[in-house]
């Protein structure tokens, strides 16, 4: 029960969007050691990652050296690799920059592009100040492919949570 009150409450947050204007919305880019830059969108209810529009995605913040950040890394590798609609962006929040983010995202197996908080500030205190967190980890945001959050998780969720999840909003 205390779940559903905190995924209705971040719900709320997420469709309560303070735009000046109709045509006026927030973004972000993001800059990866292993995928490029990420442009990021606000859309309604939501966050939309520009060449993700057709995929269900997976937001999280994570600490390389955190056990349950390192087991959702292989959770989320697997869910990658079956799904062809499934994409996750990783934003590493214990400041591992250019070159040990790199070989951390590579001595991990990551097929998923990972952001150093350094290069993710902003949008992490976006994050943080939308969705009211606290900045633990692992912190999972599950998101449509229109960009609507539909899922939020403060810690791991199973493989075969990803699956039901993700097999309800595709």
């Amino acid at each position: 029960m205390r779940y559903a009150s905190i995924i209705v409450a971040l719900i709320l947050l997420f469709s309560n969007i303070q735009a000046k204007d109709s045509n006026s919305s927030t973004t972000f880019s993001l800059k990866t050691p292993n995928r490029g830059t990420i442009e990021v969108k606000e859309v309604k209810d939501g966050i939309a990652f520009k060449g993700f529009e057709d995929k269900v995605t997976v937001l999280v913040f994570i600490a390389y050296n955190g056990k349950p950040c390192l087991h959702l890394i292989e959770i989320l590798n697997e869910m990658k690799k079956a799904h062809s609609d499934f994409d996750v962006f990783a934003v590493e929040m214990r400041k591992l920059k250019g070159d040990k983010l790199k070989e951390f995202a590579k001595s991990k197996n990551i097929e998923f592009p990972i952001i150093g908080y350094e290069n993710a500030k902003d949008f992490t205190q976006y994050i943080a100040q939308r969705a009211g967190w606290n900045g633990s980890m692992p912190f999972i945001l599950v998101i449509d492919k229109k960009g609507v959050v539909k899922f939020v998780q403060l810690g791991v969720i199973p493989k075969e949570g990803f699956e039901k999840i993700y097999k309800q909003i595709r």
